[in-house]
Formats: structure tokens, C-alpha cells, sequence
């Protein structure tokens, strides 16, 4: 290799371009000591860069490392509801729609508050007339004018359109606060459905093990003649059916963690979900107080009552309408069509001016928007009544739900002994082949049913927690504790 004769440029050179470009794993020690042993002349060229390579290297590991540790912090945390739901509304595009939304209203109430203010204008007319006409002949045939108008009074409009704008404020905070309700109880639901999912799949892979296991206990009776092939039949029937259910299963679950996926942003996986699992929450039970605490801090219920402020804001702008509207009026001329060579002009006015629309339109809009609010109010009790009605038909479905499955469970129990018991007086003449089947098949088949009614739990009562208490104090564990899962 021929070496080459350098100077210190040509070293600076080297150093601010190591310094410049990216560093990755091939461009280490050996690139750099393959250079320096090209160069002649400078013969500690390569410890210095050597040491500028390594420490810029570990500079970008340590960013590396402390971009990674959020993410992973995240991941390890993402295995609970709370955390799940809280994911979902950091990053869901549609809360920010809603927030954006919420500037704009807010932008609505400084266009109101500037209404109070004088409006300026500016207005400049060029009149092109023939010869004939005498009355611009003698002036200038251009006139500029600037007006300055303050509302004296107006009747209510302006008051009125404040007080709309800032209703639409309220009503786009409970809109906010409906998306994110919403928002928490799809994350629920779909947790719910692979909670389901990921019990039922634990229950037929037990039942597929146990049919398994009597299935070679069957091949072994018939190779020694004590048991018939149709006992085999009926097994491998019995194991396919319950393969097909194992599968049905685990798309449950697959289709769950997918909108899981799509809802947070991420991908969730169903070993995290499984590490740390959450469980129905502990809740007093429901009473009249209950149900006015929700309709109290519903957002659903607030949106609509800031809708009632907004009919009732439009209703008062229609009414203003049949009013004059009082002003004061100052303006400025520049030039006049009369008489030429005239100095600006200077006029204060005090006018006063009315616009009722066509015919007797303006009582029209006003008994409209009457009947508007009307519906609003009635909107409202509509959203009451409707919230009381899914408290008390969650509260007595989650109070059913929990004697059953303590009844269930005692059923399980008894169950597992049959099992156990008729197996064993299978082997001593005592319990056909069919009965041990059966007893298999009931087995798998209430512990199904206790996956169904555990899912069933966790839905119904997270959701009255978040009916009840909020998006903020539902996922709160100190606030909102988890049951103690029944065995």
C-alpha cells in the first residue's frame, strides 16, 4: 500500500469529517487504523481520531439508550387496562380533531368581544359620467371616504352572541370529554372481548389435553382388547370439536388485540396483556345517589345543556333582530363629486337603522328558534333518563354476575371431582365410556361459561366506573380497586 504525505489541513480535515457524518458499527477501530497506516507524516494520526470515533460513539449509544428506556417503560406498562386507556388517549387522532375544534370556539368568543368594538371602513368611488351630466362636472370625479361606526345599541344581538360563542366553548369541553368517554369505553369493550378470548383459549387447551390424555388411555384399552374401536370414534369426535373451539378462540383474541393495535397506535401483544391482567373493579352498590352523580358529571348530559345555552343565545339574536339598532357614525371625505378643490370633510352622525326581512320572516326565525330550544331541554331529560336507565340495568347485571360466579365456581369444583371419580370407576366397570366424555365435556363447558361471565364482569363494572366516575378516576387503581379474581 502506497502511504502518502499529509499535513496538519489535511488532518483537520479528517477530523471534522469524522466529527460530520454519521457513525455506525463498520466505520470502527480498523477503518480508521487502515487510514492512518495509508498516511505518512503524522504519525499519531490515528489515536486522536480513534478517540474522537469511540467517544461519539458512545455519546450515540447513551441517546440511544435513553430514547429506548420511554419506549420500553411504555411497553412493559401497556400489559393494564388503566395504562391501555391512557395510551389511547394520548395519541387518538380524533381528540385531536376535538381539541382543535375547541381553539376554534375559542376564537369565537374574541370574534364576539371584538363586535363591541367601532368597525373602521374605507370607501372610494370613481364616477365616469358623460358630458352632459351637470351634477359632476364641476367636482372630482374620484371620492374616498373613511368611517369609523360604533353600536350604541343593538337590542341584545351583541350580548347574545357572546354569550352563544361562549357556550359553544362549554359545548366543544363536553364534546372533548364525550370523545374521550367514548374513546375509554371502545378500549373496554375490546379489552373485554380479548379477556374473553385469552380465558376461553385456557380452557379448551385444558379440554384439548384431557381429551388427549383419554385418548391414549383408549388406545392402549383397545390394543390390549377391553375397550371397543368405537370408543376411539367418539373421542377423536370430541377432540376435533374441541380444536375447532381452541381456534375460534384464539381469532378472538387476535381479532381483539388488532383493534388493541389500531386504537393505541402500537402494536399490543397478547403475552404483555396476559402478564399483568386487570379484573372487574370493586364498586358499592348502585343507589338514586349513584345515578345523580353521573348525570351530574356526565359529558354527554353537559354537551346537551351547553346546546340549551346555545338555542337560548340564538333564540335572544332572533328576537334582537326586531329591534333598531342605535349607532354613531364618523367619517372623513376625500374629495367630492359637487365642487372640486374642496378641503377633506369631517361628519359625526347619529343614525339609527332596523332590518326585518321579508315580510313577517324575523317572527318566523323567532318562534323557530323557540321550538328549538324546546328540543334541546327535552334532548337533555331524554339523556337522563337514559343514563339512570344503563346504571341500574349495569348495577343489577354486575350483582347477578358475581352470585353466578360463585355458584359457578362451587359448580367447577363438583365438576373436576365427577371427572376424576368417573374415570376412575371407568377403569373399574362402573361408568360407561360415554360417561367419562361427558363428564370431560362439562368440565371444558363451565369453565367456558366462567371465561364468559369473568369477561362479562370486567366490562359491566369498568364501565359503570366510567359511567359514573370519569374517564380520570376509573382508571385510578387507589380510586377504582380491582376484584380478586374467583377460583
Amino acid at each position: 500500500m502506497s502511504r502518502i504525505v499529509v499535513n496538519k489541513a489535511f488532518y483537520q480535515m479528517l477530523h471534522d469529517s469524522v466529527q460530520a457524518l454519521p457513525l455506525t458499527v463498520a466505520q470502527g477501530k480498523g477503518d480508521l487504523r487502515r487510514l492512518s497506516s495509508a498516511v505518512g507524516g503524522l504519525p499519531d494520526l490515528f489515536e486522536p481520531l480513534a478517540a474522537l470515533f469511540m467517544k461519539r460513539l458512545a455519546h450515540c449509544a447513551v441517546r440511544t439508550l435513553l430514547l429506548a428506556v420511554p419506549l420500553l417503560s411504555a411497553a412493559a406498562q401497556a400489559s393494564s387496562l388503566p395504562t391501555l386507556i391512557g395510551t389511547v388517549l394520548a395519541v387518538h387522532p380524533s381528540l385531536r380533531a376535538q381539541r382543535a375544534l375547541g381553539a376554534s370556539s375559542q376564537e369565537a368568543i374574541n370574534t364576539a368581544q371584538w363586535q363591541f368594538y367601532p368597525t373602521l371602513s374605507v370607501n372610494m368611488e370613481q364616477a365616469h359620467t358623460s358630458a352632459q351630466d351637470m351634477s359632476y362636472r364641476a367636482g372630482n370625479n374620484r371620492v374616498t371616504t373613511v368611517r369609523l361606526q360604533q353600536p350604541i345599541w343593538t337590542g341584545g344581538r351583541l350580548t347574545s352572541s357572546l354569550n352563544r360563542a361562549q357556550a359553544g366553548v362549554l359545548a366543544a369541553d363536553a364534546s372533548l370529554a364525550v370523545a374521550r368517554q367514548d374513546l375509554a369505553l371502545r378500549v373496554v369493550q375490546t379489552y373485554a372481548d380479548w379477556y374473553g378470548g385469552y380465558i376461553k383459549t385456557a380452557a379448551y387447551e385444558k379440554s384439548l389435553q384431557a381429551h388427549l390424555r383419554l385418548r391414549q388411555q383408549i388406545l392402549q384399552r383397545i390394543a390390549h382388547g377391553v375397550s371397543a374401536a368405537s370408543d376411539l370414534t367418539l373421542v377423536a369426535g370430541r377432540i376435533e370439536q374441541t380444536q375447532a373451539e381452541l381456534t375460534t378462540s384464539q381469532a378472538q383474541q387476535q381479532a381483539a388485540l388488532s383493534r388493541l393495535s389500531q386504537l393505541s397506535g402500537t402494536p399490543v401483544d397478547g403475552a404483555t396483556l396476559a402478564s399483568n391482567l386487570s379484573r372487574p373493579l370493586v364498586l358499592p352498590e348502585a343507589s338514586q345517589r349513584m345515578v345523580e352523580q353521573a348525570q351530574s358529571d356526565s359529558p354527554t348530559v353537559a354537551r346537551l345543556i351547553a346546546n340549551v345555552q346555545i338555542q337560548e343565545a340564538e333564540m335572544a339574536t332572533r328576537k334582537a333582530a326586531l329591534s333598531p339598532e342605535v349607532y354613531v357614525r364618523a367619517e372623513r371625505q376625500y374629495g367630492n363629486f359637487s365642487m372640486g378643490n374642496t378641503p377633506p370633510q369631517n361628519r359625526v352622525f347619529l343614525g339609527m337603522s332596523s332590518g326585518f326581512g321579508a315580510g313577517l320572516s324575523a317572527l318566523s326565525e323567532v318562534n323557530g328558534a323557540q321550538a328549538r330550544l324546546e328540543a334541546a331541554h327535552a334532548d337533555v331529560e331524554v339523556a337522563r333518563v337514559g343514563l339512570a336507565e344503563q346504571i341500574w340495568s349495569d348495577a343489577l347485571l354486575v350483582t347477578a354476575g358475581n352470585a353466578r360466579m360463585v355458584a359457578l365456581a362451587a359448580s367447577l369444583r363438583s365438576a373436576q371431582a365427577i371427572s376424576q371419580g368417573w374415570g376412575r370407576q371407568f377403569l373399574a366397570g362402573q361408568k360407561s365410556w360415554l360417561d367419562v366424555m361427558n363428564a370431560a365435556r362439562e368440565l371444558a363447558q363451565g369453565e367456558v361459561q366462567m371465561a364468559d361471565i369473568k369477561a362479562s364482569q370486567l366490562l359491566l363494572t369498568w364501565r359503570l366506573a366510567l359511567v359514573v366516575r370519569g374517564v380520570d378516576a376509573a382508571t385510578d387503581p387507589v380510586k377504582s380497586p380491582e376484584t380478586k379474581d374467583i377460583e
